[in-house]
């Protein structure tokens, strides 16, 4: 008989489902076939149906196991398929379509179960269609051995482990909430990436964790992104009483009661029904998908988070477990709530616990040799979900083939099926990053593929991208959200690398970064006229400039406006006949003068399009086992001959001022002198000009100088830039387009203090809030500009020497006292003669932009520019102790007197023990005052 024979097979179905269901609950759903055919049609004994569900809006559905139903000759099935359906959260009707298809994708026939409906209340009973039959026609499939029975697969993949056997390597986790549990912990946090199996984990505590003790009740907060506090609480009394199995005829009184009635109803009335059903045990609540109830940007869920935390901590009977997908650092408010609490890091899996996921679950069916095992390690670095989805796709290759025995050939030759079968989750991990991150993730991905482990940003670079502050931060970020291993960089998780390179290669990343930044507002370059015309004056006249500033200033995009061709224009000159290269000394590392020149030549290189003789011969001088000075005044002769010349615009050349092992004090030294020779002892060097970025004053950084030497940097400008000035400010802010009142300019100003990089963080936030149709929230607002500056000002007082940093902690103080007034019982006398002996230090930090100064009765008085500079600070001090007072002491003394350090110490033990007492509010009196009437309206 030929495959393309047609044979006819009847089949009843019989179907179990909900015909009512209630909003968010759960529900089995079960399909059974059975055979009414008289006589077998197929060679095999066994025929396989697979059911596909349309559940339009009404359910998400989950199969348990696989979704088929497998028929035997004899009139039967091996049993159901089987699935979860989770009703929507709100009020509809709908219907459900089965299609049962064969083995082919080939649909047989589709059912439809007519009308179903979701509701607030029902009562669920499952309802079995009635059996029928119908004729349907099968091709008959004549290559499969007859001999074997159909295997269901065991391998759980899509969904949460809810059977305990399943569930391999977390007895550390269980262990620790156990024992965090026992010792009256009140909050316990889960947080891992996404999909790493932190859902399975909190379903699984009531059975790896004795119930003498505890009751736990889950609830999932997937659906609440938009609820009201009284919807979240309302959802979680619920789950409550039913899983209990509890009659309450309170929780209706939670939906319309405000906050404080909220609050009482919850604690003094349903508690205690709950508790009295409990007995002597603890209640603890299991929440899952908490993070989407636990973001900063709504008023409801702060105010939620304040509630639960509220009633949790008064509640000696109550506990929370909750997990959160996000990075915690993103969150403020979730990591203020469970200050002091355990945070609980869900990761990847050990080896041991790997090959168990591995080998257990289809212990006696197949066999995984070493080397297949070792290669599902290398794809999956432990992660539970994906280890999951391999072996899910080796069990289906196995069934096909007949084959039980697996090697690495047959994972390797099931791989595309594994990285489509992940496509969704791996998504889902995609799609939670930044624009940056996915760039560096992407750009990690392709160096490993080249095996260029040093920096993977030189990628982006040689796409001719400029690396931005926000892309280093990036790789950090990656790092902590443990995506990537350090030393060296790459990406832990084999799989996630070539579902990269497959579906996010970096090109096509950098496109995106470059729309993103083209529609990120405002991009307008403003101000600095006079330190622009100063710079094409030196390239003009070949010569040389030094930019220096604190963070933030605007360095790189001082750099990036030199490169513009309108510019060059606009200053009466013109670009075509410069080839214009510009990088960041930090991204050659570790820096050497070979690796500066080379990445000089490289760039060269890169920006001579069409000019194919001249590129050939750097190619060849990069090819050399060294670069040198040498190697890039022979292309700045060739530049010379085709009436071309160099401008050198090097960021953060601090770097090559500073020291490390492959560069000793006299390669610095050596370095700096043929820098200085090229630009001033060389006939090329009169076809160069040379713009370099620091963050100081290059006399003071580098090497010692030889007294009877020329200082190395003799041959630059110095050019500081500086904070912008209120008419840069107002510049900067009418690229918004947006009205703007003097006031909230002024309250702008007061938080920025002029930083470029803090006010296109702080305006950009305000302008977005102010334009909300949401409630404004001025905590809400002060929250959001803490999380989104903490990350720089980190950055600027690292940068500062301890001498600075203490010098800022007693302005903050100095500061804080007056804000607060009366309410300060600490006295800090004698600190003016102290800050005018400190005079040069007062002017540095004036100089990065930190400090700002009036003159009163002849006498300098000293403040901080930025008002949330001066508040960071102040937090800052909150999280010191006795050790770090006891580490810095000699630094004090150096500048104080012992009196005054005893006042300083007081001071700072005050902040310790009234550091809830300090209202973030204090640092935003302008902002305060602005938006004030529009919350009143």
């Amino acid at each position: 008989m030929s495959n393309t024979q047609q044979l006819a097979l009847s089949i009843q179905p019989i179907i179990s489902y909900p015909r009512q269901a209630q909003v968010g609950k759960t529900y089995l759903m079960t399909i059974d076939l059975q055979s009414s055919s008289d006589e077998w049609p197929y060679e095999e004994e066994e025929y396989p149906i697979y059911c596909i569900l349309d559940t339009s809006q009404l359910f998400s559905c989950q199969p348990l196991g696989e979704p088929a139903v497998v028929l035997h000759r004899f009139g039967g099935s091996y049993g159901a398929a089987e699935f979860l359906l989770t009703a929507a959260q709100e009020k509809m009707q709908g219907e459900i379509t089965v299609t049962l298809a064969n083995a082919w994708g080939m649909p047989i026939r589709v059912l439809s179960l007519g009308k179903i409906s979701v509701t607030q209340v029902v009562t669920p009973h499952p309802v079995t269609i009635g059996s029928y039959e119908r004729i349907t026609s099968e091709p008959q499939k004549l290559d499969r051995n007859s001999d074997i029975r159909f295997r269901r697969n065991p391998y759980i993949f899509g969904r949460p482990i809810i059977e305990p056997k399943m569930l391999f390597g977390r007895e550390h986790i269980f262990k620790n909430i156990q024992e965090s549990l026992q010792q009256n912990a009140k909050f316990i946090l889960l947080h891992g990436q996404r999909r790493i199996g932190k859902s399975s984990i909190l379903i699984n505590i009531p059975f790896f964790i004795t119930q003498d003790e505890f009751i736990f009740v889950a609830c999932d907060l997937q659906a609440y992104s938009n609820s009201t506090v009284n919807e979240i609480l309302y959802a979680i009394a619920h789950q409550i009483v039913e899983q209990l199995e509890l009659e309450n005829n309170i929780l209706n009184s939670l939906l319309n009661a405000d906050l404080e009635k909220i609050h009482n109803i919850f604690r003094f009335r349903f508690l205690p029904l709950i508790y009295g059903v409990l007995g002597n045990k603890k209640l603890v609540l299991l929440l899952d998908e908490f993070d989407i109830v636990a973001v900063n940007d709504t008023e409801q869920h702060v105010q939620f988070l304040n509630l639960l935390e509220n009633i949790v901590r008064q509640e000696e009977k109550l506990c929370v477990i909750a997990v959160v997908g996000r990075y915690l650092e993103t969150m403020p408010n979730l990591l203020q709530l469970f200050r002091g609490s355990p945070v609980i890091k869900v990761g990847l899996l050990d080896e041991l616990s790997t090959k168990q996921l591995i080998t257990q679950p289809a212990k006696g069916i197949l066999t995984y040799e070493p080397d297949a095992i070792q290669a599902i390690l290398e794809l999956s670095s432990g992660h539970p979900l994906f280890t999951q989805a391999i072996c899910y796709n080796l069990f289906i290759q196995a069934r096909s083939q007949d084959n039980w025995k697996l090697t690495q050939e047959n994972v390797r030759y099931v791989l595309p099926e594994i990285i489509e079968t992940l496509e969704a989750p791996l998504a889902s991990i995609y799609h939670g990053l930044s624009i940056q991150e996915k760039v560096v993730f992407s750009a990690v991905a392709e160096a490993q593929e080249q095996n260029t482990f040093e920096n993977p940003l030189n990628l982006i670079e040689d796409y001719g991208f400029v690396i931005t502050d926000a892309l280093e931060e990036a790789i950090q970020t990656l790092i902590n959200k443990d995506f990537l291993d350090i030393n060296p960089i790459k990406i832990k998780v084999e799989l996630i690398r070539l579902w990269l390179l497959e579906h996010h290669p970096l090109r096509y990343e950098i496109w995106e970064l470059e729309r993103h930044d083209s529609l990120e507002s405002p991009k307008l370059f403003v101000g600095r006229k006079s330190e622009i015309a100063a710079a094409f004056d030196q390239i003009f006249n070949r010569s040389h400039l030094a930019i220096w500033g604190g963070l933030g200033i605007g360095k790189t995009s001082f750099l990036q406006k030199l490169e513009s061709p309108q510019a060059w224009e606009e200053h009466g000159m013109d670009s075509s006949h410069a080839v214009i290269v510009r990088f960041s000394c930090k991204k050659i590392v570790p820096f050497t003068p070979s690796s500066f020149w080379k990445k000089v030549l490289s760039f060269v290189k890169y920006n001579l399009d069409g000019e194919l003789e001249l590129q050939a011969n750097i190619y060849t001088l990069l090819t050399e086992s060294r670069t040198s000075k040498d190697s890039l005044r022979q292309i700045l002769r060739e530049l010379r001959e085709k009436e071309k010349f160099l401008v050198l615009l090097v960021d953060d050349f601090d770097v090559a001022l500073v020291q490390n092992p492959e560069y000793s004090e006299y390669d610095m030294q050596r370095f700096l002198s043929e820098c200085r020779n090229l630009a001033v002892h060389s006939d090329e060097g009169q076809h160069m000009s040379m713009i370099v970025t620091s963050l100081k004053r290059l006399n003071e950084l580098g090497p010692k100088l030889n007294p009877n030497a020329s200082p190395w940097y003799n041959h630059y400008l110095f050019q500081p830039l500086r904070a912008f000035y209120n008419t840069e400010i107002d510049q900067f802010l009418q690229s918004f387009n947006k009205p703007i009142t003097p006031e909230l300019q002024e309250a702008i100003e007061e938080i920025t203090g002029g930083n470029p990089t803090l006010l296109k963080i702080v305006s950009s936030l305000i302008y977005t809030e102010l334009e909300s149709p949401n409630q404004l929230d001025t905590q809400q607002i002060v929250n959001e500009l803490e999380s989104r500056t903490r990350q720089f000002l980190r950055s600027v007082w690292d940068n500062c020497y301890e001498v600075e940093q203490t010098l800022l902690i007693l302005f903050a103080l100095s500061g804080l006292r007056e804000r607060l007034h009366l309410r300060l019982r600490f006295n800090l006398s004698g600190l003016g003669l102290m800050f005018s002996q400190r005079e040069r230090e007062l002017i540095k930090l004036e100089e990065q932009g930190i400090l700002t100064h009036t003159v009163h009765d002849e006498k300098n008085i000293y403040s901080f520019s930025s008002s949330i500079m001066e508040l960071w600070v102040i937090q800052e001090l909150q999280q010191t102790d006795e050790k770090w007072l006891q580490a810095r002491e000699k630094v004090f003394l150096n500048l104080m007197s012992r009196r005054q350090l005893d006042e300083f110490t007081t001071a700072i033990k005050w902040l310790w023990k009234n550091k809830n007492q300090i209202p973030s509010n204090l640092w935003f009196g302008k902002l305060v005052t602005t938006i004030q009437p529009r919350i009143e309206r």
